[in-house]
């Protein structure tokens, strides 16, 4: 909703989610439009060599897909010149990779239950 407003008022505006519901493309929008696949496959040609390197010096593990995906709905926004980013948080707490962030406003909406359906329910 916020970044909708964002985009009707003018700004040029990303958007980043998680998870995604159809495609893996819906995770990353500027001005309501998908990145495309092609767009993806550039930018991670380009952020490779970086996440190479840190999982060569890791002492934790290698980097997760949410962090990958992260870095690159970052380096998108970057390119497009965004105004705005509306960012939503990972799993949350300390460890999340969106706590690079340094936000302007920040909302905390509730859980629902959905969060808390065991998997052996589903």
């Amino acid at each position: 909703m916020i970044a909708s407003v964002l985009t009707k008022a003018g700004y040029n505006t990303g958007l980043y989610t998680s998870p995604h519901l159809h495609f893996f493309n819906e995770r990353i929008r500027v001005n309501d439009r998908m990145i495309t696949n092609d767009e993806i496959a550039e930018m991670v040609a380009k952020i490779r060599p970086a996440i190479e390197e840190v999982n060569e010096e890791a002492r934790y593990g290698l980097l997760t897909t949410f962090e990958v995906t992260t870095v690159l709905g970052f380096y998108y926004f970057a390119q497009k010149k965004v105004d705005f980013q509306v960012i939503e948080v990972g799993l949350g707490g300390r460890l999340d990779a969106t706590n690079v962030v340094q936000p302007d406003v920040c909302i905390i909406t509730p859980i629902s239950y959905e969060h808390t359906i065991s998997s052996a329910k589903r």
